[in-house]
Order: C-alpha cells, then structure tokens, then sequence
C-alpha cells in the first residue's frame, strides 16, 4: 500500500479554506502560493474569492504581486495595480516594491520609474528594497546613468546604499566604463564599514576592462580579493590576462597562469590563449613555450587548432 504523500504548504492552505472560510484563511492560502513560487494557484485563489463574494483586500494583491514577481510575470503583475485601485484599494509600499521587483525582472525601466513617481505621489516613502530594484531594471537594461541617478536618489532620500545597492551601482559603472565611479563606489563601501564581495570585484575588474585596459588597476583589485581570502574564478583570471595580453604583458601573465594553478584554479583555452598572445606581442618566444607548458593536453590539442589573438 502506497503511503500518503503529504500535501504543499499551498495546498494545506486550500484545504484550509473549505474548513473555515473566510478572508483570513484565503489570504493565508494565497501566501502559502506565493511563497511556493505558484502564480497561477494564488490567481486562482483570488478568482474563488471572488466567486463565493469575498472581496479580495491589499494581503490578497500584494501575495499576487510577489507570486508574479517570483514567477517573472511582469505582464500580469502589470494588470494588478489598477485592479487595486478600481477596488478603491490603497497599494502600500509592499506591494509597490512587488511591482518594481517585477518590472525588474522583466527589465521592463521604465514602468519600473514611472512607478517610483507614483509611490511619491501616494506619499509613501521609498526604501532600499524600491531603490534597489529600480538600480538593477536600469542596469539590466543597460541603462548606467538611470541606476546612478537611482543611489543619487536613494542618497537624498536619506538612505543609507547597503552592499546590493553598490554591486548593482559597480556593475552600472561599468557598463558605462566610469572607472573613477568605480573606485568611489568601492571606497563607500569601506565608508560605509561593507566589504566589497566577488560581485563587486567583478563588476570592478569588468569596468577596468572595458576603460581602455586598467591593468594595474585590475591587479590591484586581485591583491584585495587575496587579501580578503576570497578566490578569483576562472572569470576573473580570464580578465586579468586579457589585460596583459592587451598591454603585452607577458611575464605578468606567466606569473598569473602559475599563481592561479597553485590555487587549484584550472585556467582553461582562453587563459592560455591570452597569455600566449601576450608572449608574441611582446615578440617573446620562450615564455610562449613556458606558458605552453603548463597547458592541460585537452587546452593545449585546442590551442593548435585555433589562432590566437585577444578576445
């Protein structure tokens, strides 16, 4: 005999609502959907509300604006807000900040923005979770000077940037290749008593690729990532060695191919196609060889078949 499988938070929350209806038991139904990243159910929820003339209230909405913000279906959250307002609803900040997260995910910037002037208008008083979602629609949209205005925003609001808001703001600094902002960013953490994470060094080191070849920059930001005992992924070796290659440095990236290795970091057919290309920009034919050397077979077999040249 099979032995009973034992039903999902949302579907002991359904249950629950043929026990004792009522508006409490059907929000609690509708949160135990969201929460299991299931948008459909807790529309369905709502639609059995409203069927047996129980009047869905703001806990209702907001557990359907977080279930489709979980289920990156900005569309339907889209629909949500004025369904609230025809109900004579006043959104809160909760649900504002479900709604941006959404047209977030959706990179959807300028609903996102068109919401941050509604939540002034109501006089509800954005947060970090506000500023923080609208910085990421921007970025992810490629829009860097929008996600800055949004810490310059966040700042003259009286919030404090925590450490999402300055990855999102390092990365957005990057896209635009604002390497100063970078540094300025990464010396508010420190202000700020937040250490910088591999997300930060990330987006820092991108940017010093992407502002002409930062190389010493970039070397110094892998000294603070050692520093911090936190260790540079393959992403980041490939960054640094495409800057040597860029600058011809090719004992750097020899030292870097060796240091990475004795930290059991397998470079793979980029890195050592970098760091060869450094090697003959700098017209230096041994320290190819050395480099050659230190290839894995399955690196190298691909290197012979492939021409070199910085990616």
């Amino acid at each position: 005999m099979l032995a009973a499988v034992p039903p999902t938070a949302a579907e002991a929350a359904m249950n629950n609502i043929r026990l004792k209806p009522g508006i409490v038991a059907y929000n609690a139904a509708a949160s135990a959907c969201e929460k299991a990243g299931r948008w459909e159910a807790a529309e369905d929820v709502k639609a059995e509300m409203e069927k047996v003339g129980i009047s869905p209230d703001i806990v209702t909405y907001s557990a359907l604006v977080s279930a489709c913000e979980k289920g990156c279906r900005w569309e339907q959250a889209l629909q949500l807000l004025p369904a609230m307002l025809w109900r004579g609803l006043r959104p809160n900040l909760v649900a504002f900040n479900g709604l941006v997260s959404s047209f977030e995910k959706g990179q959807q910037w300028e609903i996102a923005w068109t919401l941050l002037g509604e939540v002034a208008r109501r006089e509800l008083q954005a947060d970090a979770i506000t500023f923080n979602a609208l910085i990421a629609a921007s970025e992810k949209s490629h829009q860097w000077r929008l996600a800055l205005d949004s810490i310059r925003k966040m700042r003259n609001s009286g919030l404090l940037p925590d450490a999402i808001s300055f990855n999102l703001a390092c990365s957005a600094s990057g896209e635009g290749g604002l390497w100063s902002t970078v540094l300025e960013f990464l010396v508010g953490m420190r202000t700020s008593l937040l250490a910088p994470d591999g997300i930060t060094f990330m987006a820092a080191l991108r940017c010093c690729e992407r502002s002409g070849g930062q190389w010493e920059a970039a070397m110094a930001l892998m000294s603070q990532m050692l520093n911090q005992a936190l260790e540079p992924g393959l992403t980041v070796a490939n960054v640094l060695l495409r800057g040597c290659c860029g600058k011809g440095r090719w004992s750097e990236s020899l030292s870097l191919l060796r240091l990475f290795s004795s930290r059991r970091l397998e470079p793979d057919q980029l890195s050592f196609q970098a760091a060869v290309d450094a090697s003959r920009r700098a017209v230096r034919f041994l320290p190819a060889i050395s480099i050659l050397g230190l290839a894995q077979p399955d690196a190298l077999r691909r290197l012979r078949t492939q021409p070199l040249g910085c990616r």
